[in-house]
């Protein structure tokens, strides 16, 4: 009887050893996945915006698809910087100014070998803004 719980715990203790090491290898492997993805739209886009607001922008998308956004408006010194994520579809994630709500809306895959081109609005003002890859 003593025999048989010794070999039982000794097989629950492998079987969550196990377990575990499988975790650690999946956990390894998205690790790695993450670590050399790149995002299809890396690189420099620069262009303009109007509507209510006239300007121009210019967006770094980074390795991993995070954005660093410079929105400068035209006639004036007012410009800020603000971040946010693009999907591996080119649609822009999270991309609002926490400081003036200006948010971009969209994304960079081009539609019928145009340049990439959408929408943006902050409060009651809106307008379109495109772009080009430098």
């Amino acid at each position: 009887m003593k025999e048989n719980s010794l070999i039982l715990i000794f097989a629950i203790f492998l079987g969550l050893t196990l377990n575990s090491c499988d975790r650690i290898s999946e956990n390894y492997r998205k690790e790695k996945e993450i670590e050399n993805y790149t995002s299809p739209y890396k690189g420099l886009w620069t262009g303009n915006y109007s509507g209510n607001e006239n300007g121009t922008l210019k967006i770094e998308v980074f390795k991993a698809g995070n954005l660093e956004i410079v929105r400068t408006l035209n006639n004036s010194q007012y410009s800020e910087t603000f971040y946010g994520t693009i999907t591996d579809y080119g649609a822009f994630n999270s991309t609002k100014s926490q400081s003036s709500g200006f948010t971009i809306l969209g994304n960079l895959l081009s539609q019928n070998n145009t340049d990439p081109s959408g929408t943006w609005n902050k409060n009651n003002e809106a307008g379109t803004w495109q772009l080009k890859k430098q």
